[in-house]
This record gives structure tokens, C-alpha cells and sequence, in this order.
């Protein structure tokens, strides 16, 4: 039997109890107005939060969770502290700019590290001085244990998405760490790779004839 599309008035759900229809989301989703137990009152949640068990309060609870991680870890004012609170934001809050690059591509971060600042720095470990990011070693995969490093600015711009990298002789790099080892300029070799194939990029002449690029071993 199909459930009806909106919740009847007094139902509870966790600390929330739904008091009457709400305009719909975006999509046309069906939303409800909610009594908060904190105090809260009207607030909007959609139903299919409500059912699923998303949603469970005004977000008094979660505020509740980390108020008492922070009490209990005392920590709240660390560089290690503070790099937490940004992943979680830049996979959850739509209304960060970096969202678009992490949340909304898919990335998340995990159970464990999403709920305990404790369990963050203990896979972690304490940020080095000289390795002051967070990076995650591979791409695809979300921020989680195994998967993150402490890292400089370097490391973190080397492993960027956005680089392209080259193999060749067994040896997989980016384009401007190849430049670099080769002696030429990032451009150039950027420019010989768009109509030369990888081998010969490497180690053709240039076209004045006055050398030939060394192979890298």
C-alpha cells in the first residue's frame, strides 16, 4: 500500500514532532513544519528525512555531540582541530565554495572520522609543522583511515586532480615534475605532448637540433 505523501500532525519523530504541511522542496519533495523538544519551533524537513530516519532533531543533537567532544577532548583550538572541521564541512555544507569540488563530486567522509574528533586524531596523528594540509592519497576515495596524510603544500598540489601525469621508462609523474627533471620549461613540454607521442616528447630534439633531451633513467 503506498504511503500517504505527507505525515499526520503529532507524530514524533526522534526529537522532532511534525505540526503541520510545509511548502515543497526543490523536485517538489513534501515537507513538513516540526516542534523541536529544544525549544526550536516551524522547522522545515522534508518527510523522506523523517521516514528514513535522516533527520532526528533541528540539529540541537549533533550541536549537543560536538559541544561534548570538544569539553571532553579540549582540542577545539588546534590546527588538527580545525582541518577536521573543514573536510567535514567541504563534503556536507553545500554553502561552502569548496563543496562543489568535494560533497557535490561524491566525497565523503567516513563514519568514523565523521563522528569522533578523537578517532580523527588518532588514526592521524598530530599535524607536522612542516606538513600543514590534509591530503587524501587517492582521489577517488573519500577522507577515511589509510587514505589520508599529512601533507605540504607540494605533496598536496602534486596530487591535485587537475595535474596530469605522464609514465614513462616505468616512471609515472606529473608533466611539471618531468619539465623539471628534464631540464625544460612546463609549457614547453605541455606544448610537445599535445602532438607527439609520450617517447618522443621525451626524447626527441628540440627543434633547433641543438640537443636532444636527455632520457630520464
Amino acid at each position: 500500500m503506498k504511503q500517504p505523501e505527507y505525515l499526520p500532525v503529532g507524530q514524533r519523530h526522534g526529537r522532532l514532532v511534525v505540526t503541520g504541511e510545509a511548502p515543497r522542496a526543490k523536485g517538489g519533495k513534501a515537507q513538513v513544519y516540526c516542534d523541536c523538544d529544544c525549544g526550536t519551533k516551524a522547522k522545515v524537513v522534508r518527510v523522506s528525512a523523517l521516514r528514513s530516519g535522516v533527520s532526528t532533531s533541528c540539529g540541537c543533537f549533533a550541536r549537543e555531540q560536538t559541544s561534548a567532544r570538544s569539553r571532553t577532548h579540549g582540542m577545539t583550538k588546534t590546527p588538527e582541530w580545525a582541518t577536521w572541521r573543514r573536510i567535514i564541512n567541504r563534503c556536507e555544507n553545500p554553502n561552502m565554495e569548496s563543496f562543489a569540488h568535494y560533497g557535490a563530486k561524491g566525497i565523503r567522509v567516513c563514519d568514523r572520522w565523521r563522528s569522533s574528533f578523537v578517532a580523527f586524531f588518532e588514526d592521524m596523528g598530530a599535524m607536522p609543522k612542516d606538513k600543514p594540509t590534509i591530503d587524501r592519497i587517492d582521489n577517488s576515495k573519500g577522507y577515511e583511515p589509510g587514505n589520508c596524510r599529512w601533507a605540504d603544500v607540494t605533496e598536496q598540489n602534486r596530487n591535485k586532480t587537475s595535474n596530469t601525469k605522464v609514465t614513462h621508462d616505468g616512471r609515472c609523474m606529473t608533466v611539471a615534475e618531468w619539465a623539471r627533471e628534464m631540464g625544460m620549461s612546463h609549457s614547453g613540454l605541455a606544448d610537445r605532448l599535445k602532438t607527439m607521442s609520450v617517447n618522443d616528447a621525451m626524447t626527441l630534439p628540440d627543434q633547433r637540433g641543438q640537443r636532444r633531451w636527455r632520457t630520464a633513467v
